[in-house]
């Protein structure tokens, strides 16, 4: 089943990101870590495991202390550099729920632009969204194996899962 939103996006995916069990995996082109670092930061106190690709720009590295942050606390956020945007926006929940859309997790995308937030959820194989879920999850993993990452303040070729 799919629900599609268009408005309090920002507490529709705060309150999915907080009943995470086990795992993230998510590529947004944009993350606020002042509205959504502390949800991290207790999914990590809980054990969940935290994997984050971001598009490398100004606007991500205004939080890169946040970013370092959380990474000494387990999460493996990352910067990514292609020879144009990353624009993408979907994160895997406990390979159960995926979320997707035009929202960056941003204060102005929540209050000033025109959005959307799609969530997916996966209840059964049969319904047939488990194989988008899955193509998502290999496209994050595609996206891991052909960008520059910016780790830390170092730049290294990703050439591993």
């Amino acid at each position: 089943m799919t629900e599609c939103y268009f408005e309090n996006l920002e507490n529709i995916v705060i309150s999915q990101l907080k009943r995470t069990q086990k795992s993230i995996k998510a590529a947004i082109a944009w993350i606020n870590f002042e509205l959504y670092g502390n949800v991290f930061e207790e999914l990590l106190d809980r054990g969940v495991k935290i994997k984050i690709m971001l598009n490398d720009d100004g606007i991500n590295r205004r939080y890169i202390k946040a970013i370092q942050y959380l990474n000494t606390k387990g999460a493996d956020i990352r910067l990514v550099r292609f020879a144009g945007i990353m624009h993408h926006k979907f994160c895997i929940i406990d390979k159960k729920i995926c979320m997707f859309g035009s929202f960056n997790w941003t204060e102005p995308a929540n209050i000033r632009n025109i959005e959307d937030l799609n969530i997916t959820m996966i209840k059964s194989n049969k319904e047939g969204n488990l194989c988008m879920i899955f193509d998502i999850m290999n496209d994050f993993s595609f996206l891991k194996k052909i960008t520059s990452i910016h780790f830390y303040g170092i730049v290294f070729k990703y050439k591993g899962i």
